[in-house]
């Protein structure tokens, strides 16, 4: 009987351990005890995974709130987002089981994920039409969907926008620029222009890889609608330079926008928007690897902002020169208002590829297709006027390797794809822009325009564009600069300066923030 006894036991402990049906009414006392210590040791450990899960599961979605994209396009920005694991599930199926019921629910759920991986390769490649003709129906068809939903949106009485391209030289781009506002007759009516910029895009780079002075080089005006003006006017120009201690700023300070900083210098001048012509950063597009005189790669840059007005501010950068480093305020100067929104999101679902255009049809049709459509939805949505404009451009941040990438995401592409140019030439182009940024005087309107804008990405662009975009981040100082011990400091300029020659040849390229080196 004992012998019996013993193999019952041994019995009833392996259906146990394997998960199996044990009635607890024919267990002895011991095993009783024990069992009923296993079942709360296991109940508890279901509620510290379910607690754990939603936790996580909470962190999750709060990162995802934090990112410009929602809805359609989130997933294929950011691919899906994580689920975590109901691990509860897993603890049941052992229960039930055994290791063999918990290792086909887990096999079952592996196949599941890889089943949504092949999906989204299959279907997360980059796909349009190249027929011109069908790519423009289709195109067309978009963007009248889109005007068509944000007309619900759009400011009263808003005057509307023109976005006029034109082609300069790299050598003589402003002055190209100040020729076509005379021209135009917009220098004579600085209240209709809302802004001007170079366009962020390296045209024609396999021809002159290491220079743009004799390449096309495009900037865009922004302004009202017109017709009629008679050529005239004036424009006056300054440049600051990104490499001068013009702000005040120590570690933990925001980072100088450089349109802030063009704002300051109009009020110390004197000038308010309807009185300049665009505040603009200097863009330009550099070699990697020796300048003008190397070879390599080619890098996006801000080298400074450019500030063209309809009077004089010769005057105000002589006064900026004596008292700087100055204390720059938030927006430039009280009663401006500075808006950076991001592209660069947006531009990885509907503009994946530089070096080729938009994709059409547009794989999430109700984002723009464009920076331009982007800087254009928020003016008239907001409602700006352009004689209260500073600033409207399609620009950069930053410096970083302005390159193509393969036909599915693979590889590299330098040359660029074949576009017409604003001069009419077909020429090769690879696209840098990263952010759209508008400056203007704030009006209690505009707070108002700002809650319609607030509302419409929201319930139609499914976005929020202000987050993430990297303006006003917290300075830190840069490599050597944090270090304390003079001698550390010393040995990592010298390993610093190496680096950057191995890196970037002779090319000078900025600091990392902008008019505020060194740090007070």
């Amino acid at each position: 009987m004992r012998v019996v006894g013993l193999f019952d036991n041994l019995r009833k402990t392996i259906a146990v351990a394997r998960g199996g049906e044990v009635d607890p009414n024919d267990l002895s006392p011991e095993q009783r005890a024990l069992y009923e210590e296993q079942q709360a040791r296991v109940a508890a450990a279901k509620a510290d995974l379910t607690a754990a899960r939603r936790t996580l599961q909470a962190s999750i979605d709060e990162q995802a709130l934090e990112r410009p994209l929602r809805g359609p396009a989130a997933e294929i920005a950011y691919g899906p987002r994580p689920e975590v694991a109901d691990h509860t599930v897993s603890v049941e199926a052992f229960e039930q089981g055994g290791v063999g019921g918990l290792l086909r629910h887990e096999w079952s759920r592996v196949r599941t994920q890889l089943g949504g991986t092949a999906r989204t390769m299959a279907t997360g490649a980059p796909r349009g039409v190249d027929d011109p003709v069908e790519r423009r129906r289709i195109e067309t068809t978009e963007r009248h969907d889109r005007d068509r939903r944000r007309a619900d949106y759009t400011a009263p009485g808003h005057a509307g926008v023109t976005v006029t391209r034109i082609a300069t030289r790299g050598s003589t781009q402003l002055d190209d620029v100040v020729a076509y506002l005379v021209d135009s007759g917009l220098a004579a009516r600085p209240d209709l222009v809302y802004g001007v910029s170079r366009v962020p895009d390296r045209i024609s780079p396999a021809k002159t890889p290491t220079s743009e002075r004799r390449r096309v080089v495009e900037w865009e005006v922004i302004h009202e609608p017109n017709a009629g003006l008679a050529p005239g006017g004036s424009v006056e120009r300054a440049t600051l330079s990104a490499w001068d201690h013009w702000v005040r700023r120590s570690k933990g300070d925001p980072a100088v926008v450089d349109e802030e900083l063009g704002v300051a210098l109009l009020e110390l001048a004197g000038l308010r928007a309807d009185r300049c012509l665009g505040v603009a950063r200097a863009v330009a597009m550099r070699s990697v690897g020796g300048g003008d005189e190397g070879s390599g790669e080619m890098v996006g840059c801000v080298e400074g902002v450019h500030v063209l007005a309809a009077a004089p501010v010769a005057a105000a950068i002589d006064g900026l020169i004596e008292a700087a480093p100055v204390d720059l305020p938030v927006h430039g100067r009280d009663g401006a208002f500075v808006e950076v929104l991001g592209w660069s999101d947006v531009a990885s679902v509907v503009h994946p590829q530089p070096q080729r255009t938009h994709v059409i049809p547009s794989p999430c049709p109700y984002l723009p297709s464009t920076p331009q459509e982007l800087l254009v939805m928020y003016l008239e949505v907001v409602g700006v006027r352009a004689a209260d404009c500073y600033s409207a451009e399609v620009t950069i941040d930053g410096t970083f390797e302005l390159v193509g990438v393969g036909r599915y995401g693979l590889g590299g592409s330098n040359s660029g794809g074949e576009e017409m140019c604003a001069d009419g030439e077909v020429r090769r182009r690879l696209r840098g822009a990263t952010h759209v940024v508008i400056a203007y005087d704030d009006r209690p309107e505009y707070e108002a325009g700002r809650e319609r804008w607030r509302r419409y990405q929201d319930e139609v662009l499914q976005t929020q564009l202000e987050l993430q975009t990297g303006a006003r981040r917290p300075i830190l100082p840069a490599g050597s600069a944090g270090l304390e011990n003079p001698l550390m400091r010393s040995a990592a300029r010298a390993v610093e300066a190496f680096e950057t020659l191995l890196m970037y040849g002779e090319t000078q390229v900025p600091p990392d923030f902008r008019y505020c080196q060194p740090l007070e």
